[in-house]
């Protein structure tokens, strides 16, 4: 990936990543997660979270975990997350999972 001119590292333990995801797919299990209405609420929230990610970029934003499933959908298809990251934030935006500890 390119962020304006700059090739952006994607690396990542996969290991420990994959341990924190399997607590974050605990947490997105419910009902909700599969009923279209919902989904498409959490897109528009992730949508919002972007825009404010490149109004605030120095700022920690903790997504919730409808928008964190948001993100990692998104970062699945890196070529549009690059292209809808620059356009609604002005910059690829990095995914940190590493910060907050989820699990309780």
């Amino acid at each position: 990936l390119v962020d304006q001119g700059a090739p952006v590292v994607l690396s990542t333990d996969i290991a420990t990543s994959a341990q924190r995801q399997a607590v974050f797919l605990w947490q997105v299990r419910g009902v909700e997660y599969n009923q279209e209405e919902f989904l498409g609420e959490a897109e528009e929230r992730y949508r919002m979270m972007l825009n404010l990610k490149g109004e605030k970029p120095g700022a920690m934003i903790v997504p919730t975990y409808d928008i964190d499933l948001m993100w990692h959908t998104h970062m699945a298809f890196p070529g549009e997350y690059q292209k809808d990251s620059l356009r609604l934030a002005g910059r690829v935006v990095p995914h940190d999972d590493s910060v907050n500890d989820r699990s309780e």
